[in-house]
């Protein structure tokens, strides 16, 4: 570390299902050191997997800025993560040598993008989605969330399982095909409805599979696939109308910030959808794509704690 590095230093981490970021900053909040790790979601992991990548990944992120031991080092460890919060809430209790950890879910970093700490929303599509909202006291609420098994519109999992869907259909013969039929051919390398839909139902990756098959949707839509189009604007735009409905029940002042967030609502078609029923809707909102990794938010809020 060069001299100009001040101790105490704070660790920010963003934990999801897809990866695990985290950062650590100086004293005078400067960023010294950042690392990547794979994916610490409990839900998907386990408690005790995903606790054993963040530990590993906490390691990892100080020595890459030369300090062996962090205890008397790292004064604060904000987690902003995925899945079970009584999980996290666990794991940061025990968690030793890291300093004050405080834990928070994943939608905060992201809806500090997208407001500042104003008054606003951010509605996020990725792997997974759901709505967060600051209302006027300054308190956090979120909508959603809830994962494939319940309610996913707008993120990449229901965008890939909608596309499936219709793609077997067309492979059964009831639509006309569509690059959607030739793209499931590709992906799962079999030819014919009864052998794509039994294997989809034997792989043990599946979930992942669907989730992967969100960005040929996409694809499809931008080669002219009017089917595909549909796909992701019925998903998109019925996230969105859960944030109208959030908006409403907190009775969020006219004119607040939105974020769409994520790499499933910073399309380009994605963004068209919902600006179509926002015009509608809620016409005085401030829609705004933030494409900025959630852990610049992390970054930001642990400036804020430290007066940076």
């Amino acid at each position: 570390m060069g001299e100009s590095v001040k101790q105490p230093f704070s660790i920010g981490v963003d934990g999801g299902g897809t990866k695990t970021e985290l950062v650590l900053l100086d004293a005078d909040g400067r960023q010294v050191a950042r690392h990547r790790a794979g994916g610490s979601n409990p839900n998907q992991l386990g408690s005790e997997r995903a606790w054993e990548v963040t530990r590993r990944a906490l390691h990892d992120l100080v020595a890459k800025a030369g300090v062996k031991d962090p205890a008397g080092c790292v004064e604060r460890t904000l987690l902003c993560m995925a899945g079970d919060r009584f999980s996290w809430n666990e794991f940061g209790n025990g968690l030793e040598g890291f300093g004050q950890v405080d834990v928070l879910g994943d939608i905060v970093p992201v809806l500090e993008l997208a407001t500042g700490g104003r008054p606003g929303l951010v509605v996020h599509g990725g792997t997974g989605s759901f709505v967060s909202a600051r209302d006027a006291e300054g308190n956090t609420h979120w909508a959603g969330g809830q994962g494939w098994l319940f309610d996913d519109s707008g993120s990449g999992f229901d965008i890939g399982r909608r596309g499936m869907r219709l793609a077997l259909f067309q492979l059964q013969g009831w639509y006309p095909p569509t690059p959607l039929a030739e793209a499931m051919r590709s992906v799962t390398g079999l030819d014919g409805y009864e052998a794509i839909t039994r294997s989809l139902y034997e792989r043990q990756d599946r979930n992942a599979l669907i989730s992967g098959f969100a960005p040929k949707v996409f694809a499809a839509a931008e080669q002219g696939d009017r089917w595909a189009e549909e796909v992701i604007r019925a998903s998109v735009t019925e996230l969105f109308s859960l944030a109208v409905d959030v908006a409403r029940k907190l009775d969020l002042p006219g004119g607040v910030p939105c974020g769409l967030s994520g790499p499933i609502l910073t399309q380009a078609l994605s963004i068209e959808a919902i600006g179509r029923i926002a015009a509608v809707e809620t016409p005085d909102w401030s829609l705004t794509p933030v494409r900025e990794s959630p852990i610049e938010g992390v970054v930001r809020i642990l400036q804020r704690m430290r007066g940076g």
